[in-house]
Formats: structure tokens, sequence, C-alpha cells
């Protein structure tokens, strides 16, 4: 096989029409100035010959000619692509800028170098970074920053839609190309090309486009051959079959099939900028997410997620809180007492020395006003209730930022259970008012009963009486 590597003159020419930078010419040009044939998307070169054999030979007006193979369509554009991928890269900027009309990538760094800036003030501040690294992703379930989406969902008013209407107007160009018969320089190009193009896997753009899929064509500088069912004089025998062969004239020259293949390649590169430039605009809403969640984190010390969150008491120590659902519990006596959603928390202190927090062991509230059997009456001046945890451990061998989140989600159990760490029930603890339901009630609403399972094994053991019956049907 001959290997094609064009002269240096045709690698690093580059043509300007005005003040337009256009492609450079491809390698295609350059090996068509001699006559060759193309035959299942392969080239191969014709030489004159004057042997009388009728395999493996061309015969075009009486002249006959060898052939030797060489490269594909398709490993040309490819070796196309990567040796002027600098200059491709440069007719994509071009084509961005001209139709954004606006310094996009200079906007980018921009807002890139001010969320490093929050970034750095968040590095500075060791609490905070703790509780963004360490406690907030085991609250959530999941690092806010890197499910940004979900948590800063609010960007500034106007920046991202203009850019997004920019790009929508210049797809919309592209678009009507790939949708409707794209004419170029005259020729009408019946298949629509972009995505299509960029996807093809056994077939060039030239081969496709262009020469519009003939299985044989020969090429000399000034006439072109294609398959014909039609006899003719001009034939061509190839591995033992022979194909007849007329003028096509659809092509003037090279030079004519040049121009059209150029603007093809350009028409694909540009709609793969403008999906570089949808890429482009997603990091960036992600940039805007992130700025606008630190933001929030910085200014107001607080956060406050799906699962739960944190916040800065006006006394200085960190609240950390965990959601929990509306919820029911069986009460030894048998009876069913539904319980609404809220919020569990504890306080905590930073200690600058150790980098580490200490949960204040008497700051375990639910952040509003609550009734259950081991919440103390709430407080009337910050409507907050208080949980009583009795003896309960708070791991103390543990880390401060491990602890936190460790202990908020057996809190939550603690809770909903109904029981203490040793499963004794302390409903008379704290005596509340409570409005009791029948276990088909709480069903029928779809209210989970968080302690049944419990309460059986503690009324074995405490040998109570038989429970109330239910009015179930």
């Amino acid at each position: 096989m001959v290997r094609i590597k064009p002269k240096k003159r045709y690698r690093k020419r580059i043509f300007k029409r005005g003040s337009k930078v256009e492609l450079p010419h491809t390698y295609f040009w350059n090996i068509a100035k001699s006559p060759i044939m193309i035959y299942n998307g392969r080239i191969y070169h014709l030489s004159i010959t004057d042997s009388e054999r009728e395999s493996n030979i061309i015969k075009i007006n009486g002249q006959a000619y060898g052939f030797d193979e060489s490269e594909t369509l398709v490993d040309l554009e490819a070796l196309y692509n990567t040796d002027f991928s600098k200059e491709i890269d440069t007719q994509k900027t071009e084509f961005i800028n001209a139709k954004l009309k606006d310094a996009l990538s200079g906007h980018i760094k921009w807002k890139l170098k001010s969320l490093n800036k929050i970034k750095e003030s968040i590095q500075n501040n060791a609490a905070l970074l703790l509780i963004i690294e360490k406690i907030i992703p085991e609250i959530e379930g999941k690092n806010p920053l890197k499910n940004i989406e979900e948590y800063a969902n609010k960007l500034p008013e106007g920046e991202i839609d203009s850019f997004k209407e920019k790009i929508s107007e210049v797809e919309r160009v592209v678009l009507d190309d790939k949708i409707k018969k794209l004419e170029i320089k005259g020729v009408l190009v019946e298949e629509s090309v972009g995505t299509e193009i960029n996807n093809e896997k056994d077939r060039s753009i030239l081969g496709k486009y262009v020469f519009h899929n003939f299985n044989i064509i020969v090429l000399s500088p000034s006439k072109m051959h294609v398959f014909s069912s039609k006899r003719s004089a001009n034939k061509a025998n190839i591995n033992g079959y022979s194909y007849n062969l007329q003028e096509y004239k659809e092509y003037s020259s090279i030079d004519a099939i040049e121009t059209i293949y150029l603007d093809l390649l350009e028409h694909t590169f540009n709609f793969e900028a403008l999906e570089n430039v949808d890429k482009t605009i997603e990091g960036l809403e992600e940039v805007y997410r992130q700025e606008a969640l630190l933001k929030q984190i910085i200014r107001g010390e607080e956060f406050h997620g799906t699962n739960g969150g944190f916040y800065r008491h006006s006394s200085g120590k960190f609240v950390f809180y965990m959601n929990f659902p509306q919820f029911a519990n069986k009460f030894p006596d048998g009876r069913y007492v539904i319980f609404p959603p809220g919020k569990i928390a504890i306080g905590a202190n930073y200690d600058p020395q150790k980098k580490d927090f200490a949960i204040i062991r008497d700051s375990i509230t639910i952040l509003n006003r609550y009734r259950h059997p081991f919440i103390k009456p709430f407080d009337e001046d910050t409507d907050e209730s208080h949980f009583c945890i009795g003896t309960y451990a708070l791991h103390q061998k543990m880390p401060g930022y491990e602890k936190v989140p460790q202990t908020l989600v057996e809190l939550k159990t603690l809770l909903m259970s109904g029981y203490n760490n040793y499963h004794r029930n302390i409903e008379n603890v704290y005596n509340h008012y409570y409005n009791y339901h029948t276990k088909s009630e709480i069903t029928k609403k779809g209210i989970p009963i968080t302690n049944e399972e419990i309460v059986v094994s503690e009324t074995i053991r405490k040998k109570y009486e038989e429970p109330i019956e239910d009015d179930e049907e």
C-alpha cells in the first residue's frame, strides 16, 4: 500500500478570503492532481500502462491504466483532522465568536476566578470547611457541591438566559442547513449534514455527500467517470469483475470538488463547535450554582438541604439538624399516636485548637413545638422542644465531625422508635395530651408505624395486660 504524506507546502498553507480565515486544502485535493480511482471508499493511484491484460485495469477514452492501492477516504479525513487540528480549532473559535459576538471564554474565566476567590475564603474558615467537607455530606447522603443542581437552582437573573438565547439562535441557523437540502456552490446535496456526518464510521464526508456513494469513481484533473449500468467503451476491470463507466459532468474540475468538500467540512466543524459551546454553557451554569451556594453558606453561615442542614446561632454555637417525616407509634397500652414531621437538632461548639466540633449535651432539641414522650414541654421563648436523652452515650471516642451526623441519625431513630437505647419504654417521662388513632386509620393514611415490633417484645417482657382492641374490620 502506498502511504500518503502530502508535501509540506500543502500541510501548512492556509487561504484567506477577505478577513475570514479558511480551512487548509484537503489531502484529497493534492492527491487528485494525478489520475486516481476511488473504489469502495479507497483511493487507487492510476498509471498509464501498455499491458494487454484484462484484469485490474481501467480503460478511459482508449487509454489503459493500472492502479495501486493507497489510503481510504476515511483515513485521509482523520489525518486531516489531526494534522490541522489547530487550524480547525481556529475556524471553530472564529465561527462561535462571530455568532455570539461576546467573549464567552473571557466571561467564563472571570466567573471561575470569582468562584475560586469564594473557595479560598472557605479554605480560610476552618469550621465552615469542616462542615462542608465532612458533616453536610453525611447528613445529606451526598456532597452538595458535587450535586449542585439540587441545592442552588437560582442563577443570576438574565445572565445564563442571554447566553442560551444566543446559542439557540446559532443552532437554528445550523439546524436549518441540516433539515433542508443544503445547496453549496450550486450543487445540491440531497442528504442532511451535521450530526449524521459525525456519527458515520464507515463512510467519509467526501464519499457520502460529494460523490453520492458511487461505488467506482475515476478522476482526472478535468474529468470524472462513475459506474453506469449502460454499455460503454470506458470500463473498469477489478478483481475479475467488469464495470461500465460514464462521464459525470456534475463537477467541472478537482477545484470545484474541493470547494464543495471544504464547505461541507466547515459546516461539520461549526456544528461540532456548537455542541462544545453547549457543554461550556452547562459548565458555566454549574459554576454559577456553586457560587450561589457557597455565597449562601458564607454570608449566612447556614445551609438548608433536602435531608437537613446547619446554621450559626446568635450565641456563636453551630446548630446541626436532620429532618424526619411524619410517623406513628404504638404505645404499650395498645393505642396509636401520630407524630408530625420535624427537625431534630444538636448544638456544637467549634474548638480552633483541636480543629473539631464538640457536641453540647443539653442542646438536643426539636426545632419547633413538639409533643412526644421524650420531649420536654416546649420553650415559650424559643418555640423549641428539648429532647431528653438520659444516659444515652454520645460516642466519646469518635471525632466531633463524625459524631455530629452519627448522633443525629441515632437520635432520629430513637425518637421514631419511641424507646430508649435499652429498648425500655419511657412514655411517662413527659406526659402530654395526645390524640389517639386506630391502626386502620393510620394504615389508610399511609403513615408508617415505626415501633410496632419493639412494642410486642416489650409487652411480653413487662407482662402487660391485653392491649385495647382495634376497631378494624
